[in-house]
């Protein structure tokens, strides 16, 4: 996982089991972030395809030396986490990034501890 101030990249994803590059074409995404993974509310929600001026999940094919790589890109904008105070200590929240594949096979991609730091844009004068 990558983060600038606006998108998350994740991968390129590979299958679990079999280690080969996972084929997104025709997927859909979604991911989540919250307190824990017990927590009965998301605070951030992004789905696929984004939404222009809101954000949300692109799946990316880009092509490697003659085989295709698929990255999922998370898109924030500034409102997504203006009710999310930032990360006093690290890994403060929970993410879970959840592929649907164009058969209906659901599976997650990335899961675990994100923290969410402040940032200069952010500041309000």
């Amino acid at each position: 996982m990558i983060g600038t101030d606006r998108d998350i990249r994740f991968g390129p994803v590979r299958d679990e089991v079999t280690n080969d590059w996972t084929d997104l074409d025709g997927a859909s995404a979604s991911w989540s972030v919250a307190r824990s993974p017990e927590a009965a509310a998301t605070l951030i929600r992004k789905v696929s395809p984004p939404v222009t001026g809101e954000g949300g999940v692109t799946i990316v094919p880009e092509d490697w030396y003659g085989e295709t790589r698929y990255y999922v890109i998370v898109s924030l904008v500034p409102d997504d986490t203006v009710d999310v105070p930032p990360s006093r200590l690290p890994h403060t929240y929970y993410h879970e990034l959840v592929v649907t594949d164009r058969f209906g096979n659901i599976a997650p991609i990335a899961t675990g501890a994100f923290e969410l730091t402040p940032s200069i844009n952010a500041l309000v004068i």
